[in-house]
C-alpha cells in the first residue's frame, strides 16, 4: 500500500485533518519495533535485535514510504518453529520431505495517536537447510526466517 499514491492517502489525510492533525504525508516510518511474545523460545533474542534492521532494509528496497507523520511499524512474533530432521516421523510432510521452518505473527501500522491503520497476519517459511549445517545451525535458520519475513512484510506494506 503506497499511501502517497492511493485513495487511502487521501482518506487518511482527510481523517487526520478532521482529527486536528496535520495531514503530512510522504514521511518514512517513525519507528520499527519487534515484540516477541512470551514462550517463543528459539531465537527470540536474535529476532528482537535483527528483525527491525532487516525490515528497515527491505522497506527501503520496496519503496514503502509516504506514511502519515509519526506512523510506526510493529511486528509481534507469536511463534518460531524450527522443524526436526527429515528422518523424524513428526518432522516430515506426507510426501516425506522435510517440513519448513516457520515464523508467524502480526504486522501493525500504528499512527502517531496510537490508532491501528493496518493489521495483517505475518508469516514466512524457509527450508530447514537454509541455515546450513554445524553448531550455529539454529541461529542461522532463525536468521533465514527473519530475512524471509522482512521481505514479505515489506512487500505487503509497499503494495
Amino acid at each position: 500500500m503506497r499511501w502517497s499514491r492511493s485513495l487511502s492517502a487521501k482518506v487518511a489525510a482527510g481523517a487526520l485533518a478532521l482529527l486536528g492533525a496535520a495531514p503530512a504525508l510522504a514521511a518514512p516510518l517513525a519507528r520499527i519495533s519487534t515484540v516477541v511474545e512470551a514462550g517463543v523460545a528459539p531465537g527470540a533474542g536474535l529476532v528482537r535485535q535483527g528483525l527491525p534492521r532487516y525490515l528497515a532494509a527491505e522497506l527501503a528496497r520496496a519503496g514503502a514510504d509516504g506514511f502519515p507523520a509519526g506512523t510506526r511499524l510493529e511486528l509481534v512474533i507469536r511463534e518460531i518453529y524450527l522443524s526436526h530432521d527429515g528422518g523424524m516421523p513428526f518432522g516430515v510432510t506426507n510426501d516425506f520431505s522435510p517440513m519448513p521452518d516457520a515464523i508467524t505473527g502480526v504486522t501493525r501500522l500504528i499512527d502517531a495517536r496510537g490508532n491501528v491503520l493496518l493489521e495483517r497476519r505475518a508469516f514466512a517459511t524457509s527450508a530447514p537447510d537454509a541455515g546450513g549445517f554445524g553448531p550455529d545451525n539454529a541461529a542461522r535458520r532463525v536468521d533465514a526466517l527473519m530475512r524471509s519475513l522482512a521481505y514479505w512484510v515489506a512487500r505487503d506494506i509497499a503494495r
